[in-house]
């Protein structure tokens, strides 16, 4: 063999060992890289231990007011590591301790779960060193509420309507009141609003531009950028007895209406007419702008039929039979020609929640002291699919159900101001409140509580990071709200506010 043919051979024995290098390196690559998908992560510091270093693992997502937040844990500062991001963390529990310059700390110890990601979208963090700064004074001032978005005050004062945005740096408060031109006749709504009573808030549209209230003894529909808009609601329903009204859409167009029969109806305020029945037989509702779960009596359809046999061709087990219940939830989905059965109860006392959760619909059913967390990511495709989530004991009477915290927590409360919460993301109960505390919400993730002397303070809506934020003096008949930068709040008649970072 001369030279020429030994390099040509050392050639094709170097081309095929390159392949099978390329080769096996792909296959490692690939193997790799489908563990860390799959949820596996490489503790190169037990390489060479008894134990294992391929670890199964778990995402959380850190975030923060204000971002930017250095992020430790379990007592270490990972390199360059700041809110807001990703850290994949080995299965199990793990203190998250979040610090920034110049405000206060953050914990919470959170359990991960393997493939899962945990979501901490909530902290908040507060200036260390705050200036009290008062903002206006109000003399017989009887009602304050605030938008769901916490840029709008509206107050009531000596039987005017005010309102004052939150969110900014200015701190003019202005009349809500209409101007007729042209000899023009008031609405029966503008009379109501000229002279107010007594004012109930029932419930805000989603884009915070339409109140649903009582006042002066009326329901009606105020329309906070155009007051001459607002509307009573008599003069839509006539004499249709009125038992539940709530929104149906975020921009507050549309109503879902109870009535004392059992009939759930939509009001429209833009074609100012209000439909035939929906659904009949309806004791109480809740609906997440696609559709509404209600209670009723049990009734068993054919649907539900059909549907049973879709949980048993899925699940492989025999459906739950449900006539020992006596009562049902069930779902319409706004717009269909049909309800389904969802779970079965035993009290016409149940109360009823529903939010979305991601992409998941859910529903919590509250009765007694007992709650039930159902959800799914097939509504309305796959009807009656449903997953219980959850299911325990709440500790207390639960006399309200309500979504809160943006679509992850559903809130309990009971009587003399008990309060308890469920946390989706960690799919736990927390009790907050004991009974006799002045507690709220400060905004979607804080609650606060005002104790006899005034003494303010906020903690997470699991119970976590409790912080005094104001000594003494702070009015409890007024509620304290977080509005960008800025806390605000009452010291007797006084909103004062507070730069928070």
């Amino acid at each position: 063999m001369d030279e020429r043919e030994r390099i040509q051979k050392f050639r094709k024995i170097k081309i095929i060992l390159t392949e099978a290098f390329m080769f096996l390196s792909i296959i490692c690559l690939v193997f790799f890289l489908t563990l860390i998908v799959t949820g596996y992560s490489f503790n190169l510091r037990k390489l060479g231990t008894e134990e294992e270093f391929i670890e199964r693992t778990g995402l959380v997502q850190i975030s923060s007011v204000p971002s930017g937040a250095t992020i430790e844990i379990d007592g270490g500062t990972p390199l360059l590591l700041r809110t807001n991001s990703s850290k994949a963390l080995s299965v199990g529990e793990h203190e998250i301790v979040l610090t920034k310059d110049g405000y206060d700390s953050w914990r919470k110890k959170i359990e991960t779960k393997e493939g899962l990601v945990y979501r901490l979208t909530y902290p908040r963090l507060f200036l260390s060193e705050r200036t009290p700064e008062e903002v206006a004074k109000f003399e017989g001032i009887s009602v304050t509420t605030v938008s769901p978005n916490m840029e709008k005050l509206i107050l009531v004062q000596s039987g005017k309507l005010y309102m004052m945005e939150l969110n900014n740096n200015r701190t003019t408060v202005k009349s809500l009141e209409t101007t007729k031109t042209n000899g023009a006749e008031k609405t029966k709504a503008e009379t109501v609003l000229e002279k107010i009573e007594s004012f109930e808030e029932i419930e805000w549209s989603g884009n915070s531009e339409r109140v649903l209230a009582k006042v002066n003894g009326e329901l009606m529909v105020i329309n906070i950028k155009n007051l001459a808009e607002s509307v009573v609601v008599k003069d839509l329903t006539g004499e249709l007895p009125i038992k539940t009204l709530r929104f149906e859409t975020e921009v507050g167009e549309r109503l879902i209406m109870l009535t004392e029969n059992g009939e759930l109806r939509e009001l429209d305020l833009r074609g100012k007419k209000v439909s035939e029945a929906l659904v009949s037989g309806v004791i109480r509702f809740d609906n997440d702008g696609e559709r509404v779960v209600y209670l009723s009596k049990y009734e068993k359809t054919k649907e539900d039929e059909k549907i049973e046999e879709t949980v048993k061709e899925l699940s492989g087990d025999e459906a739950e039979p449900q006539e020992e219940f006596g009562y049902q939830i069930r779902a319409y989905r706004m717009g269909a020609e049909d309800t389904y059965f969802v779970a079965g109860v035993k009290s016409e006392t149940a109360k009823i929640a529903t939010m979305k959760y991601f992409q998941e619909s859910l529903f919590a059913i509250a009765t007694g002291e007992e709650l039930e967390v159902y959800g799914s990511e097939r509504w309305p495709e796959k009807k009656g699919v449903v997953d219980k989530i959850f299911e325990g004991e709440v500790g207390f009477e639960v006399l309200k159900l309500e979504k809160r915290g943006a679509g992850m927590v559903f809130s309990m409360s009971g009587e003399d101001g008990v309060k308890a919460v469920f946390d989706m993301e960690a799919g736990m109960l927390a009790k907050l409140s004991e009974a006799g505390v002045k507690s709220g919400w400060v905004d979607e993730f804080l609650r606060y509580e005002i104790d006899e002397n005034g003494k303010f303070e906020v903690v997470d809506f699991d119970g976590l990071n409790r912080r005094e934020l104001v000594q003494e003096g702070v009015n409890e008949k007024f509620r304290p709200v977080i509005s960008g930068k800025w806390l605000y709040y009452f010291r007797g008649e006084t909103l004062t506010r507070e730069k928070i970072n």
